[in-house]
């Protein structure tokens, strides 16, 4: 499995590395269409238990749906060739 993949949830990190969550199957297990997946930046803490998600909630910044697949967080662009 290479790096840019989703993997199970039950894999991912739980040392406060930022990565992307999604939720891939709805309540009753159906898989969610490719436009429907619903994926936010998030990292685990011990404190909350839980994931957490940095956004404009800072009084419930808990991740809001129950995760089933992670990826790491790709590299950020190369600003050298962009501006180039």
């Amino acid at each position: 499995m290479t790096q840019n993949q989703w993997q199970p949830i039950e894999t991912a990190p739980k040392d406060g590395m930022q990565i992307l969550l999604c939720r891939a199957f709805d309540a009753d297990g159906n898989r969610i269409e490719p436009l429907g997946i619903f994926a936010q930046c998030a990292q685990w803490w011990d404190i909350e238990e839980g994931w957490v998600v940095y956004c404009s909630m800072v009084l419930e910044p808990l991740l809001h749906f129950e995760p089933t697949h992670w990826m790491p967080l790709p590299q950020p662009p190369d600003m050298d060739k962009a501006n180039g």
